[in-house]
């Protein structure tokens, strides 16, 4: 049993409780849907980056590229809006609708058109998982333990660090993001492997899931969460020169 304690000590422990959630759903990251405009079928891509405050983001299909316009969050509604040109005409798109898991639903105004059913689901990429992540993986006692997590991605392979430390960076293995769900895999040698294999659901800059754990053969699962540290905001020269890692 204590060889075990140790072994949960390499994940990071810390004494702490967890506080209640009560922030503003995250509406972060890349999310896709398809539209028909007169018998063409329009798919869409919206990228979104909320800091707590402020939502910004961008807008592409086969013809456009757009950065989006006062985008706001409002416990789980979200809205934005940008101006294309269409025939020689500005025409002003309003979005707005409310978050539920990897969905989003409600409505998109179309200035002196009309207004239209929107739904878009999230379709997670690799530039939006890649970097650094703290995370917290709760124990049956109440326990939390704190390790950090970092990403990368060198398409088309995952890879990163796991730290801890009592047991320092490991590496990670078996990376893969599919299907919006991101599985990873941990391993450190204390004397006996310890094996953590992590299966969690990013959203926005939250990550939650389960760990499950074999160490010595004693096997168990953990809940774990995760929020991701957001890099300081910098002004590309060229938006499509700077792709994020991962992107198409």
């Amino acid at each position: 049993m204590r060889l075990f304690l140790i072994g949960l000590c390499v994940l990071n422990l810390s004494v702490s409780t967890q506080a209640e959630d009560n922030r503003p759903v995250d509406p972060s990251g890349t999310w896709r849907w398809e539209s028909d405009v007169n018998g063409t079928i329009i798919e869409s891509r919206l990228k979104l980056a909320f800091n707590g405050t402020s939502l910004t983001g961008t807008y592409d299909d086969q013809n456009l590229d757009v950065e989006i316009s006062d985008g706001s969050v409002d416990g789980n509604s979200v809205s934005f809006g940008f101006t294309v040109d269409y025939e020689g005409q500005e025409l002003e798109l309003m979005f707005s609708g409310e978050v539920q898991d990897d969905e989003i639903a409600g409505f998109v105004r179309i200035a002196d058109v009309g207004t239209y059913d929107w739904l878009a689901k999230r379709a997670t990429e690799p530039a939006d998982v890649v970097g650094d992540w703290e995370l917290e993986i709760v124990t049956p006692e109440g326990q939390v333990l704190s390790p950090t997590l970092r990403l990368t991605y060198n398409k088309p392979e995952f890879g990163g660090v796991y730290d801890s430390p009592l047991a320092g960076e490991l590496p990670l293995s078996d990376v893969q993001l599919k299907e919006n769900e991101l599985r990873f895999t941990v391993r450190a040698d204390i004397g006996q492997e310890i094996v953590l294999n992590f299966q969690g659901t990013p959203r926005g800059s939250r990550l939650a899931g389960e760990v499950s754990y074999d160490f010595g053969g004693q096997t168990g699962t953990l809940e774990f969460s995760g929020s991701k540290k957001m890099p300081k905001r910098r002004k590309a020269e060229n938006r499509r020169d700077e792709q994020p890692a991962g992107s198409e």
